[in-house]
């Protein structure tokens, strides 16, 4: 699609996220509360995409308002440095001001298509995505802007809720050595 169409179709993304954040999100129940815990662990599925040092780097794309993803390293002593981008990030930065929200991590302005002006290449030891590329208008350059931004042994996680809730992802690691389908019921 192109970015015209894509900003005619952005008020329903807008509107979803103003009645989730003002009534906490009943329909997702305990999603609101992970979403502003600092204290909840990185997901299980994404424990091993995890470099082996004291922090990581992790480029949630898509990110909403908040981050879905856990804060807090699985492993004592080491650290999450989460960056949560989207392109509807002023809306939802006035949609959490509005309702006194102040997440553990901030969206900040970046298309999925574009990152590459705003990170240097191989700058993540993770790039997670969830649920956003299906409201972009260049999937394609989106995942390429990823593969362009995460380090060369690092993980591109493209995941994708259905109706059912189930999880589909498809886990890239950059060095084109494995790639992984994973199906979370």
């Amino acid at each position: 699609m192109s970015k015209e169409t894509w900003q005619t179709a952005i008020q329903h993304e807008i509107d979803f996220w103003k009645h989730y954040i003002e009534t906490k999100g009943p329909e997702y129940p305990g999603d609101f509360e992970n979403r502003m815990s600092r204290d909840t662990v990185l997901q299980e599925n994404l424990h091993d995409c995890l470099p082996n040092k004291e922090y990581a780097m992790i480029l949630d794309v898509g990110a909403g308002p908040m981050t879905v993803l856990g804060k807090r390293h699985p492993i004592k002593g080491r650290s999450l440095m989460i960056t949560a981008v989207d392109p509807l990030a002023e809306h939802y930065a006035k949609i959490m001001a509005d309702n006194n929200v102040i997440p553990p991590v901030t969206t900040e302005f970046a298309e999925a298509e574009d990152l590459q002006t705003k990170f240097k290449s191989e700058t993540f030891d993770l790039v997670y995505c969830q649920n956003a590329l299906d409201h972009s208008y260049d999937p394609i350059k989106g995942i390429e802007q990823m593969i362009v931004v995460v380090i060369k042994s690092g993980w591109v996680v493209l995941c994708m809720k259905t109706m059912r809730l189930r999880t589909n992802a498809i886990r890239i690691c950059t060095n084109g050595i494995f790639a992984k389908k994973m199906d979370n019921s």
